[in-house]
């Protein structure tokens, strides 16, 4: 097992790089309902529910940049779906992708740090993986 270094992982957007990324992360969550009775002998009893993902990413602003703040902020404002890609881009490794729409967008500021921002895909359906090419 090639263990990957977490520098290597990239977003896309709409099949372009975001750039200055500083960090990514899916989350895949798993609703239950509870079908607890008393025929249960005291241990709780579930069934499987709705499934999402979200996908959150930071990034510093870069107003040059091809794939930064304003074409993230241009996205949320169209209220439409994005396509997203996760992945190391090397032949061989897998890529997560998939569409979603962009539900938050944050932009700060601290004394001595460079200005970033963050923003959060809430997947529509479901992620797809596959292998790169």
């Amino acid at each position: 097992m090639a263990i990957k270094s977490g520098t290597t992982l990239l977003l896309k957007n709409n099949s372009v790089l975001v750039e200055d990324m500083v960090d990514v992360s899916l989350s895949i969550s798993k609703q239950t309902i509870d079908v607890t009775s008393k025929d249960s002998a005291y241990w709780r009893a579930i069934l499987a529910g709705t499934r999402s993902a979200t996908i959150s990413a930071n990034a510093f602003v870069d107003h040059g940049a091809t794939e930064g703040f304003d074409e993230i902020l241009s996205d949320f404002n169209d209220n439409t779906d994005v396509t997203f890609d996760i992945s190391t881009d090397v032949t061989g490794d897998a890529t997560i992708s998939g569409s979603g729409i962009i539900t938050s967008i944050d932009k700060t500021g601290a004394l001595d740090d460079a200005t970033r921002y963050s923003f959060t895909i809430e997947v529509n359906g479901a992620p797809t993986i596959a292998v790169v090419a």
